[in-house]
């Protein structure tokens, strides 16, 4: 970024797990709730989804990364060299193009992640 106002990158973190009454979670996991809502309406056949909103203690299905090893990829503004004043009060959000892009980057079968932060 011109100007000294930091580097954008893509960051890779690891999910992290924990377990939950005997079943490993994640700990800030992604909800996948197209899998969700098939997984409720097996359980609980003959309820609309407004009656399956109100069952307390749902089980809950979350995306794993498994394409990636369990990692999550994410646009990063490193401001470690910013000299801009305030520069901790702003925030880099992608446009939708871009992340689209990284989403489909990563999915890709012939992706590696070469670098290592």
């Amino acid at each position: 970024i011109p100007h000294r106002m930091g580097y954008l990158r893509i960051k890779a973190t690891k999910i992290k797990y924990k377990i939950k009454d005997g079943r490993i979670m994640p700990k800030k996991g992604i909800i996948d709730w197209g899998e969700c809502r098939k997984l409720w309406y097996e359980l609980y056949p003959g309820l609309t989804l407004k009656e399956i909103k109100l069952i307390k203690d749902k089980p809950l299905v979350f995306y794993t990364n498994e394409h990636t090893n369990g990692e999550v990829y994410r646009w990063y503004w490193d401001k470690h060299v910013c000299t801009t004043p305030n520069h901790s009060v702003y925030t880099f959000e992608p446009v939708k193009q871009n992340r689209l892009k990284l989403k489909n980057i990563v999915k890709d079968e012939n992706f590696e992640c070469k670098f290592t932060f």
